[in-house]
């Protein structure tokens, strides 16, 4: 939370109309940026109810929505809520989230665009001939054969540019190296991080490593291969802290079982 927000007079609107504490107004709009920065980073779309946001903050609230959109914390577009501003006052670290993830989607497009261009140029066009030597039948011919090679080729260069070399998917998760490079996990990488730690969120746990080594520089990795290893003893560590919760990450946890107040 930026240092204004506590003077800012909504900010006393919002704690009068709840009747409760700086402290705890503060919390609230801290858990709903984190919300939001972890489900819906680019849109800044609310991903939860209130009944389901009051139960993950543990807390007794009533009106808080109807409060929030009072006050301009949160707006209402088509139905669904929003963070007021979310694109001009949105973390640091979540815009740099989503540009490595756009840089990532972008290079994608342009490398398949290049693929694409190299087919194209080694298309062979058929030769054309207008000597008044060859004879009706024989220039027909000759257009004829011509035309079949081309056809054949293009049709062989396009099932090419069909089924390229298989190359690995990419996840959303980018780390960048300290030669300024960009490392993207690859799904099959996250893959085997959730089938290694089932009682993790492990893409809560990505979120949160690439957000640690965007703020720290100076702990970041020379090569894809000490990413991988780094981010394998974080899981390990995290999994360790929690001591497993018996809920693996592909089930869905009940909000009764994360301690929601009713």
């Amino acid at each position: 939370m930026k240092p204004k927000t506590w003077s800012l007079p909504k900010f006393e609107c919002l704690k009068n109309e709840l009747g409760c504490s700086r402290a705890m107004v503060a919390g609230i709009l801290e858990g709903i940026w984190h919300l939001t920065a972890s489900h819906n980073d680019e849109s800044g779309e609310m991903p939860f109810s209130e009944a389901e946001l009051l139960g993950w903050m543990e807390i007794e609230q009533h009106g808080l929505l109807e409060a929030l959109l009072k006050w301009r914390w949160l707006d209402e577009v088509d139905g669904k809520l929003f963070v007021h501003d979310w694109e001009e006052h949105r973390p640091k670290y979540v815009n740099d989230r989503i540009r490595k993830r756009n840089y990532g989607k972008s290079a994608k497009v342009a490398e398949g665009s290049g693929k694409s261009r190299k087919v194209a140029e080694h298309l062979p066009t058929a030769p054309h001939s207008d000597s008044p030597s060859d004879s009706p039948s024989d220039s027909d011919y000759k257009k004829e054969q011509s035309s079949a090679s081309a056809s054949d080729f293009a049709s062989s260069a396009l099932k090419e540019s069909k089924h390229p070399p298989a190359e690995e998917p990419l996840s959303e998760f980018a780390f960048v190296q300290n030669n300024g490079k960009v490392f993207q996990l690859t799904i099959r990488d996250v893959d085997r991080y959730v089938k290694a730690f089932p009682y993790l969120d492990v893409e809560q746990e990505l979120r949160t490593a690439e957000a640690y080594f965007d703020t720290t520089p100076e702990k970041r990795k020379t090569s894809p291969r000490g990413y991988r290893s780094c981010l394998t003893k974080w899981m390990a560590r995290s999994q360790d802290k929690r001591g497993g919760n018996g809920v693996a990450n592909n089930e869905k946890v009940p909000l009764s079982k994360l301690g929601a107040k009713r």
